[in-house]
């Protein structure tokens, strides 16, 4: 799938592979929204690639609905999204990255916030 013209939404987008996946779409044409807990960080990279900062710890079910989406639910509404405008000439609506870490199945000391989000 090409992703030129299609929006991505980028959780923890401003930092580490988040970010990486960011500027990658970014690259290729994707509109961005780019979701992440460090405020300073998120409007730098997010301007960076062209995409919009929202700042928000999606772990936090409160924070993720003032940012104007539900932490558990941001998946779902892209991809309710994603079916209503044609499909492109492959049959592409658009691209969902989900990117998990081992750190889900092997925590380490005084890693449990890193490692918790990994688990869901």
């Amino acid at each position: 799938m090409r992703p030129e013209g299609h929006v991505a939404v980028v959780a923890g987008g401003a930092s580490g592979i988040g970010f990486e996946t960011a500027e990658a779409l970014a690259k290729q044409g994707a509109k961005g929204t780019m979701f992440d807990i460090n405020a300073d960080t998120c409007r730098t990279d997010a301007a960076w690639v062209g995409a919009i900062a929202l700042v928000c710890d999606v772990e936090s079910v409160g924070e993720a609905l003032a940012a104007t989406v539900g932490s558990f639910n941001i998946l779902r509404f892209v991809a309710a999204e994603m079916v209503r405008p044609e499909a492109g000439a492959e049959g592409e609506r658009g691209i969902i990255i989900n990117t998990a870490s081992i750190a889900a199945c092997e925590g380490q000391v005084g890693k449990s916030a890193y490692a918790a989000p990994a688990s869901i």
